[in-house]
């Protein structure tokens, strides 16, 4: 169970770190309104990025892929071939 003396602690000390921590929000004078636009920027501004990445790596992927995929799937063909070609008794190559 827990002591009303150790919750009373608690909220004091919330309040206290509450009151003084709004003070230096309003000295610096910051709003909620100002950080919460300014979060939907930096929001924003990340997406943006992703766009601008995305926008200059896909082509450069999508023609890379046209020479990596096939080489690839030649090799797990290759692979498959050899397991089903090897005796039962002989572990497969690594």
């Amino acid at each position: 169970m827990v002591e009303p003396q150790r919750v009373f602690g608690t909220v004091v000390k919330l309040f206290v770190l509450s009151v003084v921590v709004g003070w230096i929000i309003s000295v610096l004078d910051l709003s909620l309104e100002g950080f919460f636009e300014h979060l939907a920027d930096a929001f924003g501004s990340v997406v943006d990025w992703m766009r601008w990445i995305l926008g200059w790596t896909l082509p450069y992927a999508a023609i890379g892929a046209l020479v990596v995929v096939p080489l690839w799937l030649v090799s797990v063909l290759l692979r498959l071939s050899r397991r089903r070609a090897s005796p039962p008794d002989e572990p497969p190559p690594p």
